[in-house]
């Protein structure tokens, strides 16, 4: 959080063939060193810890990860607003009406889901681990 009365913006992009959230603040910004390891798990939390308040690290390090898994690419940089900017870009994806129709449609309930909801047993599918 950027101290009181300092900006926080959440921007949405989208561009040729990418899209980009990002999140700016007015806080005290990030050194060229930060950027550097900025979704390294607990850099920032051994680097601040004691002189600023800090984080662990841990939430940008399980962001990162997660942005990548979706095909993404996380960023980290020096906000307009002075202080830092954390971001991710996805390539993007056509419109629904764009794309092409869908043949088969996932069960209702899903794979290992209750079929009646809460408290009900699963059923057991043939090859599934709950079968083994």
């Amino acid at each position: 959080m950027p101290p009181a009365g300092q900006p926080m913006v959440l921007a949405l992009r989208a561009g040729g063939h990418t899209a980009v959230i990002e999140v700016r603040d007015g806080g005290p910004g990030l050194t060229d060193d930060d950027i550097a390891v900025a979704f390294d798990r607990a850099a920032p939390f051994e680097r601040y810890h004691g002189q600023r308040p800090v984080s662990t690290g841990v939430g940008l390090a399980l962001v990162a990860g997660l942005v990548r898994r979706l095909g993404g690419r996380p960023f980290a940089g020096h906000a307009p607003e002075g202080g830092a900017v954390f971001g991710a870009s996805f390539p993007s994806v056509p419109p629904v009406d764009e794309q092409p129709p869908v043949d088969e449609q996932p069960p209702a309930d899903g794979p290992g889901l209750p079929p009646d909801g809460p408290g009900q047993p699963v059923r057991e599918r043939k090859g599934s681990r709950a079968a083994r």
